[in-house]
């Protein structure tokens, strides 16, 4: 017999961000991402096209609530419901935009997920 891979729960997966992230807070409580180009071609464009060094991202406010919740400790179904307290409609759907900008932080290597330490 075949034996089946147990499936993980997305939502059951702790977000931590990565140590060598530099990030500020504004007065606002906006958050400002700074994303440092490195390697030959960056090189090549910093030189050539006068493109920054760093480029700073600046996150809006859902964005840099969610961001201010990912401590290595809450797993992304707190993160959701503390999300969905804190902004109530505004937030809606509340999954889809959360786990997009989930994936956007994931794909620039903002964050990694890792697997929850509790079990039920």
């Amino acid at each position: 017999m075949k034996k089946r891979k147990a499936r993980r729960n997305l939502l059951d997966m702790v977000p931590n961000r990565k140590e060598q992230i530099v990030w500020t807070e504004q007065d606002n409580g906006k958050v400002v991402l700074e994303l440092e180009h490195h390697g030959f071609y960056a090189a090549i464009a910093q030189y050539c096209f006068h493109r920054p060094r760093v480029s700073k991202i600046h996150l809006d406010e859902l964005g840099s609530y969610i961001w201010k919740q990912i401590d290595g400790i809450h797993n992304l179904y707190e993160i959701a419901n503390c999300l969905k307290e804190r902004f109530g409609q505004q937030a809606e759907p509340l999954y889809d935009r959360f786990i997009a900008f989930l994936q956007i932080l994931l794909r620039h290597g903002f964050v990694k997920l890792e697997s929850s330490k509790t079990t039920v």
